[in-house]
């Protein structure tokens, strides 16, 4: 999968950093009490209801003012769980709208890249597309938050630019360049 499509694959290579952000942020759910607050983890801003625990429960949203993301959608037991979106927002200038500014609380500034899907137990499983900051997609099926099976990249237009199998978020095995 060499040549012009190259490219491609590395544009989306910063999805396998956002999956990684995704199981670190599952993580640190799953390793501490709501109560706690560990001055050297990143601040974050929840919005929306909690159970009897205190855990984020039901639809809310979560947001990481330093990093400048945003999950919205359905928790469970403190865990994104269902329907729910994933917000990456780009300041660092590159064809962004200017701004260096750091957001609000809950806020966040610049182009934005998703990941938007079905979640369970705080990692993407099931169908879901993940949209660069420059409008290319991948579409597919998300095991423990990677990209597992068949495929469909897409160009900023929408044109079918790839179809084929994903192995550990990969491309791997056969597949159609269009």
């Amino acid at each position: 999968f060499g040549g012009k499509k190259a490219y491609q694959r590395r544009k989306h290579h910063s999805c396998s950093q956002i999956l990684k952000y995704i199981r670190i942020m599952s993580r640190k759910k799953r390793s501490r009490n709501v109560e706690e607050v560990d001055e050297e983890e990143e601040e974050e801003v929840y919005r929306g209801p909690r159970n009897a625990s205190g855990q984020y429960h039901g639809r809310g949203t979560l947001t990481f003012p330093k990093d400048n993301v945003r999950y919205e959608g359905r928790f469970l037991n403190g865990l994104q769980h269902g329907a729910g979106c994933l917000y990456f927002h780009n300041t660092d200038n590159e064809g962004g709208d200017g701004s260096t500014s750091s957001p609000d609380e809950g806020e966040v500034e610049g182009e934005t890249a998703t990941l938007k899907g079905q979640w369970a137990q705080g990692a993407m499983n099931g169908r879901g597309t993940y949209t660069h900051y420059d409008m290319t997609s991948v579409e597919g099926i998300y095991v423990e938050g990677v990209l597992e099976g068949e495929v469909t990249e897409r160009d900023e237009d929408g044109f079918t630019t790839f179809i084929g199998n994903y192995t550990h978020g990969e491309r791997n095995g056969k597949g159609t360049l269009y």
